[in-house]
């Protein structure tokens, strides 16, 4: 890890959610390209990170997607505390489902290196 990304806070009210996604595949075809900035520049995501800022809301689960030759599934890591911390490979497939009620409040991180070989 050589460098991070600044952070950002996100806000999840009521129906608001983050569809399955990526933050990076961490391999030479996701570098970045800015040569202007020699933190980023050739780096890719790595790890990514996720806070929990608050506990009173519901829904907004905090979810992985696991995929095989024989099945697919879903985890939920326990992760409903406010401080509540997250990190995983940046090329872990995840999503936030759908806030039910109240607002959910994370901030999140990317930490960037040179590619994987």
């Amino acid at each position: 890890i050589t460098a991070v990304e600044a952070m950002q806070i996100t806000r999840y009210k009521p129906g608001s959610f983050y569809g399955w996604h990526k933050d990076g595949s961490s391999d030479c075809l996701s570098a970045y390209n800015n040569p202007d900035n020699k933190f980023t520049h050739g780096k890719v995501r790595k790890l990514s990170m996720t806070i929990l800022l608050n506990g009173n809301y519901q829904g907004g689960e905090f979810q992985f997607a696991h995929s095989s030759k024989l099945e697919n599934s879903i985890s939920t890591p326990e992760f409903k505390n406010a401080g509540s911390i997250i990190v995983f490979p940046s090329f872990m497939e995840h999503r936030v489902a759908p806030v039910t009620k109240g607002t959910r409040y994370s901030m999140v991180a990317w930490f960037l290196g040179p590619p994987f070989k």
